[in-house]
C-alpha cells in the first residue's frame, strides 16, 4: 500500500474513532496520519495542504478536548507555521479553528496574554470563514473575559477560578472536508 493511502486510512480511521468518542485512537490516528504525510515527496497533482488542513484541525481540536493542551499547542503552532506560507483565504477555515484550539489550550494552561493574542487573530480572520461565523459571539466572549482577568491586580498571578469559569472552552472543528475519490486515484 502507498503512503497516501496509508495517512488516509489513518485519517479516516480517527475521524471514525472521533465520532465514537474514542478520543485517543482519534489523537493516535490523526497524529499517524501527519506523520506519513509528511513523508509523501512532492508530486505534482497533491494538494498536502488541502490534506493537511482538516488533519491538524481534528488533531487541535481532540487534544485540546482530552486535556493534552501542549501537545495542542505544539501541533497547533506546527499548523499555522504551515498554514502561513499558503493562501489565507482559502484555508481561513482550517487556521481559525486551529487558532481557536491553540487559544482554549493557552487559557486552560493559564497562559492567558497569549490566549487573548490567539482570541484577537481568530477574530481578525472570522470574516474570511464565513462557514465559523458561529463562533464570533464565544470568541468575543472570551477575549472580554480574558482582558477583563487580565486587567484585575496584576499581583495576582493565577486568575481567579471564577472568571476562568466563564470561558468557552469548546474546541473548533473547521467544515469538515470529507476525503473523496481524487486523492486516491491519484496515487493508484
Amino acid at each position: 500500500m502507498n503512503a497516501l493511502a496509508d495517512a488516509m486510512n489513518a485519517w479516516l480511521e480517527g475521524e471514525q474513532a472521533f465520532g465514537r468518542g474514542d478520543y485517543e485512537k482519534s489523537a493516535s490516528c490523526m497524529q499517524q496520519a501527519v506523520a506519513i504525510t509528511k513523508l509523501i515527496p512532492d508530486k505534482k497533482g497533491f494538494d498536502r495542504p488541502g490534506f493537511l488542513s482538516p488533519i491538524y484541525v481534528r488533531l487541535t481540536q481532540v487534544l485540546g478536548l482530552m486535556g493534552r493542551h501542549q501537545e495542542c499547542l505544539t501541533y497547533a503552532e506546527e499548523a499555522l507555521s504551515f498554514f502561513g506560507s499558503l493562501n489565507r483565504t482559502f484555508f481561513a477555515s482550517s487556521i481559525v479553528a486551529v487558532q481557536i484550539n491553540a487559544a482554549n489550550s493557552l487559557a486552560q494552561t493559564n497562559q492567558m496574554s497569549a490566549a487573548l493574542e490567539m482570541f484577537q487573530k481568530a477574530q481578525a480572520m472570522l470574516p474570511d470563514a464565513p462557514e465559523l461565523a458561529n463562533q464570533g459571539p464565544s470568541i468575543n466572549q472570551n477575549i472580554r473575559v480574558i482582558s477583563r482577568m487580565l486587567n484585575q491586580d496584576r499581583s495576582e498571578r493565577a486568575p481567579k477560578t471564577s472568571d476562568k469559569s466563564r470561558l468557552n472552552q469548546r474546541q473548533v472543528e473547521a467544515v469538515s472536508k470529507t476525503p473523496d475519490k481524487k486523492w486516491w486515484e491519484f496515487w493508484k
